[in-house]
């Protein structure tokens, strides 16, 4: 009996092959791929000799080229063969699962027969993004660095009157402007003080006092009637004497505001002897510029590079985060909020579970080494990317590299891992200077470095060693004493240390750099012209304060001035006030007495009228 469900089955995969083979031809997905390669690149992707095994699925390639976008002539890798297997019931659903995907003979920056250079439509601006400013910051931090000549140094500093001449002293502008202001609140308090009325109202005081009289004959009622008076010149007194503290409180105010706004004076004069450092091109022989010159483009452009590479890694990673696994029943959830459940039922749309490469660098290193999870959509695999790489050549060269990009939460993470020994150094560039090295003609390095980027904060961390160094310098001046000495200092040094810290977020970048090079540099700049130099400074800043003193002594004379009068205004008026008050409080006292007096008279004489009762 025949199963015919069977046959019909056979039937149709059959038919499903026959169809997939006359539409997808090799020719035909070779063209594609390289299409979309390209747009990917911006540069050329060529792929020789495609074949696909309809059957399993299984593709392979003697070779893939993808072009530099940056050096047209040069590919920025290329492969020998190549295979990978595709599965096949994804593909219905628009989904690329590679199980496995195998490269061999990988190697980068090879030369090309042709430009690979290919036409592109310009995109449109778009606002940089954290990698792209953190790679402009590096960059801009490395080339500010100053390349130090001697000659043209010594030329600027030379003649003190010629850096005067071409320095604008502000500080002498700014002093005049302070003592106009200052004048007007000075001037403020003066129109204060005319028209204070304390004097008048004195006057009305001691006019009220004088009608206070304590003749002989007056009764009790009237004596309480007179301290009654007195109780309220007191008040009034008190007032006067509230007036008085409040003056003096807010011209104390005023004047320690004077006092803090001329604090600025030396910041002013501070600021004019800096401009004139920057216009005399006096030299900072600090440790930071020095390492900076000799070694950070080379190390700023290596994290250059992982950056760029995780700056792509992100981009793709956010082109594709919209693919979502299949919709099934929601349950209840927070608002907002998209929740991923790994599952086995649902596919990314594309997804290469395991990849291995053997090649080399095009210096002849062999690496090794394998990716997993090369994947469109990290959260519905539930696990990140990563990618694990060794190599070594003759010699004793050891490299391994560590990756993983994490994008299964809203803040992206990557880290860079790199323990690369025994690097040739030969013919490494260090400088154009014509004062130190230009390059290391000899020596073997040793590199541990780490970087970590989260959100839009990186941290980064690179140690690197030189052994049996030999140093290259451009052909010396005749006579010049700093160029000697420095090479002396140098070239007996042998090994190199260096340790390079790298962290931030955004426009905070910070970026430090140390060698045991840098204090051997600095000291022996420093003892040839350092004494120069500090001479020039002294020289300089005294020609500014010699400038500005005649503002800064007509300002003190001002406010001293000013405010010693200001406070004897405000003695005088204190004086006046505790003299009155002095007075109506002995009077008050006598007027008190007076009132125990009558008192005691009165308290006697009922007393002596009840004795001669009872008589």
């Amino acid at each position: 009996m025949i199963r015919w469900a069977g046959v019909i089955t056979i039937v149709v995969l059959a038919a499903i092959i026959f169809v997939l083979g006359l539409i997808f031809t090799d020719e035909w997905l070779e063209g594609k791929l390289e299409d979309m390669g390209s747009s990917i690149v911006g540069a050329k992707v060529e792929i020789d000799d495609l074949e696909i095994g309809l059957l399993e699925l299984k593709f392979q390639w003697q070779r893939i080229q993808v072009t530099d976008p940056k050096h047209t002539m040069k590919n920025m890798f290329e492969t020998g063969v190549s295979t990978f297997d595709l599965e096949f019931w994804p593909l219905f659903t628009s989904k690329y699962i590679i199980e496995s995907f195998d490269i061999t003979n990988f190697r980068t920056f090879t030369d090309r027969e042709t430009d690979g250079k290919i036409e592109k439509e310009p995109e449109p601006p778009s606002e940089p993004g954290f990698i792209s400013k953190t790679i402009d910051n590096l960059s801009s931090q490395v080339s500010e660095n100053v390349n130090l000549n001697l000659d043209e140094m010594r030329q600027s500093f030379s003649n003190v009157d010629n850096i005067m001449a071409t320095l604008d002293i502000r500080s002498g502008k700014k002093i005049d402007s302070l003592k106009n202001v200052i004048e007007s609140g000075y001037k403020e308090w003066d129109t204060k003080f005319k028209n204070l009325t304390i004097e008048q109202d004195i006057k009305s005081i001691e006019a009220k006092a004088k009608t206070i009289k304590l003749d002989k004959g007056q009764n009790l009622a009237q004596i309480q009637q007179s301290l009654a008076t007195a109780n309220e010149i007191v008040k009034d007194v008190e007032k006067l004497n509230n007036q008085v503290k409040d003056i003096r409180t807010n011209l104390t105010d005023d004047i320690k505001g004077v006092q803090q706004s001329v604090k600025q004076v030396d910041d002013w004069i501070k600021e004019d002897y800096a401009r004139a450092k920057d216009k005399a091109k006096l030299p900072d022989f600090s440790v930071q510029n020095i390492g900076k010159l000799l070694f950070g483009p080379n190390i700023v452009g290596r994290v250059n590079q992982a950056l760029g590479y995780a700056a792509k890694a992100r981009y793709y990673a956010s082109k594709m985060k919209s693919d979502k696994p299949e919709k099934k029943p929601d349950p209840p959830r927070f608002k907002g909020q998209d929740i991923y459940f790994p599952s086995p039922l649902n596919r990314p749309k594309f997804w290469i579970r395991s990849l291995s490469l053997t090649g080399a660098t095009n210096d002849g290193l062999q690496l090794e080494g394998k990716a997993a999870d090369i994947v469109s959509n990290q959260k519905m695999i539930g696990r990140p990317t990563t990618i694990d790489l060794n190599g070594g050549r003759e010699g004793g060269t050891s490299i391994k590299f560590t990756s993983e990009l994490n994008y299964l939460e809203e803040t992206p993470k990557e880290t860079f891992n790199l323990d690369y020994n025994r690097i040739s150094l030969n013919h490494t560039k260090l400088s154009d200077s014509p004062v130190f090295p230009t390059e290391l003609e000899k020596g073997v390095g040793n590199v541990q470095a780490g970087l970590a980027l989260v959100g839009e904060t990186i941290d980064g961390k690179i140690n690197f060693t030189g052994s049996d160094v030999v140093y290259s310098f451009k052909e010396p001046k005749s006579g010049n004493d700093l160029y000697r000495l420095i090479r002396d200092a140098i070239k007996n040094i042998n090994r190199i240390e260096i340790n390079a810290l790298i962290s931030g977020q955004r426009d905070q970048l910070k970026f430090r750099l140390n060698s045991n090079l840098d204090k051997a540099i600095a000291d022996n700049v420093k003892a040839v012209i350092g004494a120069e130099v500090e001479k020039v400074k002294r020289q300089v800043e005294e020609r500014i304060r010699k400038e500005v003193d005649k503002y800064k002594s007509q300002l003190d004379s001002m406010i001293k001035e000013k405010e010693a009068k200001l406070r004897a205004e405000v003695a005088k008026y204190e004086e006046m006030v505790n003299k009155e008050k002095e007075k109506i409080e002995a009077k008050k006292k006598e007027i008190e007495k007076k009132i125990e007096d009558e008192k005691k008279k009165l308290e006697k004489g009922v007393s002596d009228k009840i004795k001669g009762i009872f008589k």
